[in-house]
């Protein structure tokens, strides 16, 4: 199996390290992106496979374009106050699924499940 690599992009640079720490025994390496403004070099960099993405500091029209400029990056967004609505635009941006911010647990199961499931129909 591939080894993941997960890139963080989080307002909170005390919550992204938390989830880093998460992540640490499930991905091969583990980025913080230290602001939006380098995101895609940070991506670019790591050739990450996951982009867990801070919905409240990334605009759905900039998840929209780093989902078309990256097709094969499985995104991952997070908000804090992720609802219905959040959930729907964020699919249709680009995104595999919406997590609430605090919820380090659901967060890394979204992406375990989103990765097992593209990695299974690509192999």
């Amino acid at each position: 199996m591939k080894p993941l690599r997960v890139v963080i992009c989080q307002g909170d640079n005390a919550g992204a390290h938390v989830l880093a720490s998460s992540f640490a025994p499930h991905a091969h390496s583990v980025h913080v992106a230290s602001s939006p403004e380098n995101l895609r070099e940070t991506i670019l960099k790591a050739r990450a496979d996951v982009l867990v993405l801070d919905m409240e500091i990334v605009p759905l029209e900039e998840m929209n374009r780093i989902h078309r400029e990256f097709s094969d990056l499985c995104i991952i967004g997070i908000h804090r106050l992720a609802d219905e609505e959040i959930w729907a635009a964020a699919l249709n941006s680009g995104a595999s699924d919406v997590c609430d911010s605090s919820d380090t647990a659901s967060i890394l199961r979204s992406v375990l499940n989103a990765t097992a499931l593209t990695r299974g129909t690509a192999a």
